[in-house]
């Protein structure tokens, strides 16, 4: 139970920031 939680809260932030710098980069570009 704990184990999905962590991956969720772990996954969450790395799919934001990931799709920040895609836009970031489209808009660089």
């Amino acid at each position: 139970m704990s184990a999905s939680i962590y991956d969720c809260l772990w996954h969450a932030p790395l799919q934001l920031a990931r799709r920040k710098f895609l836009w970031i980069n489209l808009y660089v570009s």
